[in-house]
């Protein structure tokens, strides 16, 4: 019983997380399966985009996404990859592998999340996706 508070201070909150995922989501794309891996550290996205395009737009968002804390920027979603894409009739099917920092689960973020408007579109020199 004693080991309740400890239990509840390392509790993280995977909504802050999730919510950052659909925040940054083009409207032509669709998640049919995501999981977190037993360690909390990455992330698998399973989902089917209406083109390339669209999905190369959530990758670049994704990729926007930092934390302001005191004067500097820490970006918390990293090694963000596409491992497969599958044409289909109706657009792409893709599994991307994404790792996120600690911090974006913590019961109180340090700094202020800034989520990127839509779309965002990087060039290749920035960390894009060359088209």
């Amino acid at each position: 019983m004693n080991s309740l508070p400890a239990l509840s201070q390392d509790k993280r909150y995977y909504s802050t997380l999730l919510d950052t995922v659909q925040a940054v989501m083009p409207p032509d794309l669709f998640l049919s399966d995501l999981e977190i891996d037993g360690l909390g550290s990455s992330l698998a996205i399973n989902g089917e985009a209406a083109s390339f395009r669209s999905m190369n737009e959530f990758v670049d968002s994704m990729r926007s996404v930092k934390i302001q804390v005191e004067g500097s920027e820490q970006y918390p979603l990293s090694n963000i990859r596409i491992d497969s894409v599958s044409p289909t009739d109706q657009g792409v099917n893709f599994v991307m592998f994404v790792t996120f920092d600690p911090v974006i689960v913590q019961p109180k973020l340090p700094g202020v999340l800034s989520i990127p408007p839509q779309p965002v579109r990087l060039s290749p020199s920035e960390g894009g996706i060359q088209q």
